[in-house]
């Protein structure tokens, strides 16, 4: 049923995405469901499947002129060189995630929740200030996004196959301009989700081309399976 279901249509409904309608409080994203032509009960099939990161990337590759055309991410200038990054991540049991605005160098990035049928979604936040000690600044003066102060806005409900997207950044160089968090208040079940981030690759770093590693399984074992 998994096999014939994603082999036979495309896995990506990029229509919904492409048509999302806006909400610009706390601060811009958009909310989609049903986002990925995916039978996400059928879990033990997709996570180890190779072949279906390949297709997932390759079809996201072909709509990508396309979503940066319609969202033009600020922190996206005309001559960067972009790569695509796909892949699944696990968060275990009992975990709160801190609050974070991403990488300067993640330009776009949508989260499919998978699996299981009920879990805890991501909780946008708001009014973040950073700590501005010394220590938090490398030898660049790039701040490292440690913050002293801020407050909980809302939670995306949880819902398989629901997705959020946004472009991270209100500002060129916004670190926290979209804070969010990434919690599951379960106490003995995994959650996992779906991701894609578009990053600058020519920023080099943790998220180079070199050492991002396609299709994560992290922890599925552990926590998921």
């Amino acid at each position: 049923m998994y096999y014939l279901l994603y082999m036979e249509t495309k896995l990506i409904n990029i229509d919904k995405v492409m048509n999302a309608k806006p909400i610009d409080e706390p601060w811009q994203h958009f909310i989609v469901d049903d986002v990925i032509n995916i039978d996400f009960t059928e879990i033990n099939s997709f996570i180890k499947d190779d072949n279906l990161y390949h297709r997932l990337q390759d079809e996201f590759q072909t709509y990508l002129p396309s979503i940066l055309d319609k969202f033009k991410p600020v922190r996206l200038d005309k001559d960067d060189e972009i790569f695509v990054d796909v892949r699944f991540i696990s968060t275990p049991p009992d975990s709160y995630g801190g609050v974070h605005g991403d990488n300067l160098q993640k330009v776009w990035t949508i989260i499919i929740y998978a699996w299981p049928e009920k879990s805890s979604g991501t909780v946008l936040w708001t009014n973040v200030s950073l700590d501005r000690s010394p220590h938090c600044y490398d030898e660049d003066n790039v701040h490292n996004g440690d913050i002293i102060e801020s407050e909980m806005h809302s939670e995306v409900d949880w819902k398989v196959n629901r997705a959020i997207f946004f472009s991270p950044g209100e500002k060129k160089d916004g670190w926290m301009d979209t804070p969010h968090q990434i919690i599951n208040a379960s106490k003995d079940t995994g959650r996992l989700i779906l991701m894609f981030n578009v990053f600058k690759s020519k920023l080099g770093g943790v998220h180079s081309k070199e050492k991002c590693k396609p299709f994560s399984k992290q922890h599925f074992d552990d926590y998921c399976g």
